[in-house]
């Protein structure tokens, strides 16, 4: 078997095992932000080969770092909230939307409670996706990539809303 394939098999078996809630309380303990060891923002060069997208320099910000008052999700959900990036990944954009429909199905791929505010924010949040027929659990840091201090990837359109740029990340890390 290749060597790609068994470190991208090893990367695979190691994001299983991260653990959103001992994950986030070891931050909590900690009292530190999460920053995630598996999805190392120094090894997106061949995403931004000269660390530039659209002329200006890529910053990795917290969503509270863009806006004032993030939201994880906005009260008043609409399938056309997502807004594309620089990615051009329209296809997941409209998954995205579909699972925004159903608020079933979107609260099993969006896990309920997460949020910016309060003594439970630690810069972590979690996503479920239904991978080789199960369901598993994919943690990511809110740390996202942004040019001139707007978004790069998938975005809400309401300026302080974050699930889909950290949820396409999530897709991202897996």
């Amino acid at each position: 078997m290749p060597e790609s394939i068994i470190e991208s098999e090893d990367l695979f078996h190691a994001i299983k095992k991260q653990q959103y809630f001992e994950l986030h309380k070891g931050c909590r303990a900690k009292k530190r932000l999460f920053v995630d060891p598996l999805f190392p923002l120094k090894k997106l060069t061949d995403v931004f080969p000269d660390n530039k997208c659209y002329g200006h320099k890529i910053e990795w910000l917290r969503p509270h770092q863009v806006t004032k008052n993030p939201m994880f999700i906005n009260p008043s959900l609409s399938r056309f909230d997502i807004k594309q990036g620089k990615l051009n990944d329209c296809w997941l954009m409209t998954a995205m939307s579909i699972v925004g429909m159903d608020r079933d199905l979107f609260e099993r791929v969006v896990p309920k409670g997460q949020r910016f505010v309060g003594a439970r924010y630690a810069g972590i949040f979690a996503f479920n996706f239904f991978i080789f027929g199960e369901w598993i659990q994919v943690v990511v840091d809110d740390l996202l990539p942004t040019a001139n201090g707007q978004l790069v990837f998938s975005r809400s359109d309401s300026k302080n809303e974050f699930w889909p740029a950290l949820l396409e990340k999530a897709y991202a890390k897996i």
